[in-house]
């Protein structure tokens, strides 16, 4: 039998509380619709006479995807270095049956590559958009 490692309460409550955070403002943006259309609609107008400013706000939206792509790609390097996962130490939501050696630096690679994939199309996004947007509007 592989070996488990505990869910962290706190890691759970934590997990929980997000989530119920992100739902509630979820519901909050369905329940203001009109103020959120009218919002989005003046920012498109804005957006439609400057263009240029759609790939900045392009790459603002990917800052969140790249910070969380960079924390993957350390996490899949300490994987491999500790040819364990979890990492030791690192608190889980559920109990965790561990996976150690060849089967988890695999593991650490595949987050290795998939953090990198996603770190360069979130940066390559940006200057795509700038270049269509500049061959469309000449």
């Amino acid at each position: 039998m592989p070996d488990i490692q505990k869910a962290d309460p706190k890691s759970r409550k934590l997990a929980l509380l997000l989530v119920a955070g992100l739902i509630l403002l979820c519901l909050t943006l369905l329940a203001n619709g009109a103020k959120v259309k009218a919002w989005t609609e003046t920012l498109t107008t804005k957006l439609i006479d400057h263009p240029v400013y759609i790939p900045l706000i392009t790459f603002i939206a990917a800052l969140p995807v790249l910070a969380a792509s960079f924390y993957f790609y350390r996490m899949g390097r300490e994987v491999v270095k500790q040819a364990r996962f979890p990492l030791s130490g690192q608190p889980v939501i559920k109990d965790t049956p561990i996976k150690r050696g060849d089967s988890a630096v695999r593991l650490g690679n595949l987050i290795q590559v998939m953090s990198i994939i996603i770190i360069t199309t979130a940066m390559i996004l940006p200057l795509l958009i700038g270049y269509l947007l500049h061959t469309m509007l000449g």
